[in-house]
């Protein structure tokens, strides 16, 4: 496969008149190609879209960014060509030119993160109910309102795909989708303890991978995918992030300390739906394939693959953990929304 690294320089060098003295791809994010581009005016972060994506979308997505910092939320900057474009599309290329950074994401998250992802979030909420948008995308909610037979359904169509397959994960990754089939049916249960759905708007896709870190100081939240969706789970996913849940005996206290930061920080979910979040954290995992379906139709690059390959296990044993826990877990949620409330609510 051609390699989109000089089609990337060219662009740089073109459109935008930054004199490129390398471009290096990095390994990072599921959709498109990072690079990094270094000039004579010092390094830059570029990103590729699909070819048939919807550039209004992604334009808007990086608006967003651009207001966040200019609300102070902690992110990076995009940078315009000289004639004001944010989004460059050429024939075989979609890119947007941001400044660089050398702040990495995390993972897992610890309790020294804990309190500026809550904090940073609430403040997002509240920035995002002030800015004028309209025409976002909506969110369905799936593993809330989806009929639990169309969630299995999306299982077994990965265990007949690799049932017709010869690899040598193939018996194993079958073991556990035949698991999660099994799982789905504590579905109903599980949504018979939600809070009633409200939507608002969301960062869209908040996970580990897209909060960018500087030691315990979080340096910028990136990658948004504005829509309107569940507050309440976008809290909980992160709160309960797979990969700490999967890998820190201290999950529970990074997840309650998030909770915290967010009640706190002002974040404007009501109690009730806060007291559902770690409950939709783990609905969320439980209906999810991805990134399992990436991995089997795909060929991928071998370190995006090992990625996949790890996410998946992390799921797998947050699900289970998060099961077992979530009794417990929610008391402990409990008592934390019951503190905010005025004594006479309580």
């Amino acid at each position: 496969m051609r390699s989109i690294l000089p089609d990337i320089r060219h662009s740089l060098e073109a459109r935008y008149q930054f004199d490129v003295l390398t471009v290096e791809r990095v390994w990072s994010g599921t959709t498109g190609v990072h690079a990094r581009a270094d000039t004579t005016t010092g390094p830059l972060f570029v990103k590729t879209y699909p070819l048939r994506g919807d550039d209004q979308y992604a334009l808007l997505n990086i608006s967003v960014q651009r207001q966040w910092r200019a609300a102070g939320i902690p992110t990076i900057a995009p940078i315009a060509s000289p004639d004001g474009t944010l989004l460059y599309r050429r024939p075989g290329l979609v890119m947007s030119v941001w400044e660089w950074s050398d702040a990495e994401p995390v993972r897992p998250l610890s309790h020294a993160h804990a309190p500026a992802v809550g904090q940073t979030l609430a403040r997002l909420h509240r920035c995002l109910d002030r800015m004028p948008i309209a025409g976002l995308p909506f969110n369905p909610e799936p593993a809330r309102n989806a009929a639990r037979p169309s969630l299995v359904s999306r299982f077994e169509t990965l265990d007949q795909f690799l049932a017709s397959q010869v690899r040598p994960d193939g018996t194993a990754l079958r073991a556990q989708l035949r698991h999660r089939i099994r799982l789905l049916e504590q579905v109903p249960h599980l949504r018979a303890g939600l809070s009633r759905l409200r939507l608002d708007r969301v960062h869209g896709d908040l996970t580990a991978p897209n909060l960018l870190w500087t030691g315990t100081k979080l340096t910028a939240v990136i990658d948004p995918q504005i829509q309107v969706a569940d507050r309440a789970r976008e809290l909980g996913r992160i709160a309960f992030d797979p990969g700490s849940v999967a890998e820190s005996a201290q999950w529970q206290h990074i997840g309650l300390a998030t909770v915290a930061a967010y009640i706190e920080a002002g974040g404007p979910l009501a109690p009730a739906e806060i007291l559902s979040c770690a409950r939709l954290a783990l609905l969320h995992s439980l209906a999810s394939t991805y990134p399992l379906g990436d991995m089997i139709y795909h060929e991928l690059p071998a370190r995006v693959h090992e990625q996949h390959r790890r996410y998946w296990q992390q799921r797998c044993t947050s699900v289970e953990r998060m099961l077992d826990a979530l009794p417990d877990l929610e008391n402990q949620l409990r008592d934390l929304t019951s503190a905010t409330l005025p004594a006479g609510a309580r």
